[in-house]
């Protein structure tokens, strides 16, 4: 059994004593408890419908199968076909994220005893299904050939691994079993002992890296932070060598620490960069953490899609070319949004710039809750920014709308564990004061006896943000709070002075450092506004196109409300009157705005002509037109939706 210790000691990402001090630590797994009405929402259904539904499709798929299998020796189970057969290869990865995200939510808010129960029943699994040799992979194990590690780079046994580490610690801090750091800690070792009689052994699937580093954390055993920095350091040297894909899919075409650019599979991109991060923070790297801000940049500026979306390319899932940006062929998995979120957490953390905030922020409303329903039974694994027919949503499963699961069922258990670990991404705090990254309603409680309850109309109402002071010890201390990068004329409010304009420092945040007594107040006022965007014009897909955005919130249209035009028919007008409205067919926030559509001529002959749009659109009309959150769109089933709208054609006959 290893030395472990407690969640209040050891939160999640947490750089140890020995390393270069982090310029943000993160507080307890418990320290924020968000009340905020949208997001309260999100993690009850997260909690009380995702997780409960997705233990069934775990069964119903044959994740359970096979980890059962592995442990009472048997043969191959017999589970329900797939249409892809390699997919039984990664089945354990799917069980592990929904083991973690289980332990994260009864570290957010103890779990009843049944769900509990069916986690620590599938922790008794992983335990079972532990070879003598240390190897864990249910479907090397019931294959019996190859032999664990013999075809590492197509088993995808390290993938799997990787998320196995992952949940060991999270299991162990939110319950403290530690039966998983213990399976672990003997995979590890097997995969030692691998290396030492094959090299070249390196994980093909990144994930295993941030593993290691948490594993670390929770044991103290610097040999995992080893692995994972010779891990990183090994990679860039075309390892692979596998026919469907060049080197560069796999971050694989040069070493890390020379990179300018993001490259290759969106979601092996973040996984691999998160953990570049956190051994460059548990090291004092300076150079590895400077090649990890190099590529979020190279992403940010050139690669990102409006929704905070990642991967342009549907063939390998992939970053496509600067400003390969197309928004009915994007690609955009839910994955690669989670990803790019930890990545930011992580960058936040290590550097206490803003902008990596402002990423998460504009991920988590747009391009990440996309990827699961309202009502969190339903899944994308596919988040495009426009659909031209309805139920046409590419899956691994074909093309279809929101699903239940999928054969792959990568996103939805990522889904559920970033969802219940919203809070822990929320504040952090030290010594010298507590810091707000996200604007949302809940309390805030350090270890150093200071509270804060926050009260938050961000996004969707006035986007006033009012601080209290609950609890203070007599010393002075700093509050920092991020002002989002969406706010044009903030201002700020102490006690009951006058509100005053205000401007960030240089890494985006205000600093009010006072002795505070309990009821002391701060109010910041972002004032959020519906604002029309246009794309950079190397962006050739959006040109002549805007989108509609208030605070973080990207808006589209859906097909549902056109009354029989098409999508492809409405136009966004110059002098568009955009406004918040209520729907009752919606849980959330909407908008409303006097949209152009137009009637388009018979389709006959060639779509090519030199004729402007004004002389082939007959006729415009303006009508009042809901405006639907990125992230709700399809909720009433398979319909059309579009982001980027023309712009209403200049001339454009409109009705006398």
């Amino acid at each position: 059994m290893h030395a472990r210790t407690t969640t209040s000691e050891r939160p999640l990402v947490l750089p140890t004593a020995e390393a270069a001090p982090a310029t943000f630590r993160p507080l307890r797994s418990d320290a924020v408890r968000i009340t905020d009405e949208f997001w309260t929402a999100r993690m009850e259904n997260n909690r009380t419908v995702s997780l409960p539904e997705a233990y069934d499709h775990l069964e119903e798929y044959g994740g359970l199968a096979y980890l059962r299998a592995a442990a009472n020796g048997e043969g191959v189970p017999t589970i329900r076909p797939l249409n892809d057969p390699h997919v039984v290869k990664i089945l354990d990865s799917d069980v592990y994220k929904w083991v973690e995200a289980v332990a994260e939510e009864h570290m957010r808010q103890p779990l009843d005893d049944n769900l509990l129960a069916k986690a620590t029943d599938t922790v008794d699994l992983i335990v079972r299904a532990q070879q003598a040799d240390g190897s864990v992979h249910s479907w090397t194990t019931v294959q019996g050939s190859p032999a664990p590690l013999e075809n590492w780079r197509e088993g995808h046994e390290l993938y799997c691994g990787g998320h196995l580490v992952q949940t060991a610690v999270a299991w162990a801090r939110a319950t403290g079993d530690d039966r998983l750091v213990d399976v672990a800690g003997r995979f590890i070792a097997f995969v030692r002992d691998a290396i030492a009689a094959d090299p070249a052994i390196l994980p093909l699937h990144p994930g295993l890296e941030m593993g290691l580093v948490e594993l670390y954390r929770e044991t103290g055993e610097r040999e995992h932070l080893e692995l994972a920095k010779d891990f990183i350091d090994r990679r860039g040297h075309n390892s692979f060598g596998l026919w469907r894909f060049s080197p560069d899919h796999f971050a694989d075409h040069q070493p890390l620490r020379g990179s300018q650019h993001i490259q290759g599979h969106a979601v092996m991109a973040f996984y691999l960069l998160c953990g570049t991060v956190d051994v460059a923070v548990e090291t004092g790297d300076a150079e590895l953490l400077a090649a990890a801000e190099r590529q979020w940049e190279d992403f940010v500026t050139t690669k990102m899609y409006l929704t905070g979306g990642a991967g342009s390319r549907q063939h390998d899932e992939a970053f496509g070319a600067p400003f390969e940006l197309s928004p009915d062929t994007a690609y955009a998995e839910t994955c690669a949004a989670i990803g790019s979120v930890m990545l930011s957490w992580r960058l936040l953390l290590a550097t206490g710039r803003s902008r990596y905030a402002d990423l998460i922020e504009r991920t988590l409303y747009n391009g990440l809750l996309s990827g699961g329903s309202l009502d969190g039974s339903c899944y994308l694994y596919v988040n495009p920014l426009y659909v031209r027919e309805p139920g046409r949503i590419l899956s691994p499963d074909g093309y279809d709308h929101r699903k239940t699961w999928f054969e792959c069922a990568c996103c939805p258990p990522n889904l559920m564990r970033i969802i219940a670990t919203v809070g822990q991404i929320t504040a952090t705090g030290d010594e010298h004061g507590i810091q707000l990254h996200q604007l949302v309603t809940g309390s805030v409680e350090d270890d150093h006896g200071r509270s804060l309850r926050v009260t938050s109309g961000v996004p969707f109402a006035d986007g006033e943000v009012r601080f209290e002071v609950v609890e203070t010890g007599p010393e002075a201390w700093t509050l920092a709070v991020r002002v989002p990068e969406w706010t044009t004329a903030p201002t700020l409010t102490v006690g009951g002075g006058s509100p005053a304009p205000v401007a960030p420092d240089a890494d985006g945040y205000l600093r009010i450092e006072r002795t505070w007594t309990a009821g002391d107040t701060v109010v910041l006022r972002t004032a959020p506004e519906f604002a029309v965007v246009r794309a950079d014009p190397r962006i050739d897909a959006y040109r002549g196109e805007r989108a509609v955005v208030r605070g973080p919130i990207v808006y589209c249209v859906e097909g549902d409300d056109l009354d029989g035009a098409t999508i492809d028919a409405v136009r966004l007008p110059a002098d568009v009157d955009v406004r918040m409205v209520a729907y009752d067919w919606l849980e959330v926030p909407a908008a409303e705005a006097q949209l152009s559509v137009v009637t388009l001529p018979p389709v006959a002959g060639s779509p090519y002509t030199s004729t402007s749009d004004a002389d082939r659109e007959s006729s415009t009309s303006r009508r009042a037109v809901p405006l639907i959150p990125y992230f709700a769109w399809g909720n009433r089933g398979a319909t059309t939706m579009r982001v980027w709208l023309p712009e209403e054609a200049p001339g454009a006959i409109l009705p006398a």
